[in-house]
């Protein structure tokens, strides 16, 4: 679960487009593995850039850190969504990848 602010672009003139939005937010998640009884839970700062909200994909950041059992690690992510997240996260010490689908349903006008 993630919650944010959604802030408007602003271009240099009307001739250029940056982006649209820029979205700093907070992000919280578990993570269950089949056959295992650990339960990861991270917790993360992300900001997603929106370039050109009809056309382009957004694309994101975040920086965290993950915690299961005994163990506390620093996390860094990327991902990209339209109704689905396609979401790759790197343990920083152990450089374990993982590669996510998660649903997204926004809530808001946008």
């Amino acid at each position: 679960m993630s919650l944010g602010l959604i802030i408007a672009g602003d271009s240099p003139n009307e001739n250029i487009q940056t982006l649209d939005f820029i979205s700093p937010a907070i992000c919280y998640g578990y993570r269950k593995y089949i056959n295992s009884r650990n339960i990861e839970k991270h917790y993360d700062l992300q900001v997603t850039v929106f370039s050109d909200i009809y056309d382009s994909p957004a694309l994101g950041l975040g920086i965290g850190k993950i915690k299961y059992a005994n163990y506390s690690n620093l996390r860094v992510k990327a991902y990209t969504w339209a109704l689905v997240t396609a979401n790759v996260d790197i343990d920083l010490i152990t450089r374990k990848t993982n590669l996510s689908i998660i649903p997204v349903i926004p809530i808001g006008n946008y």
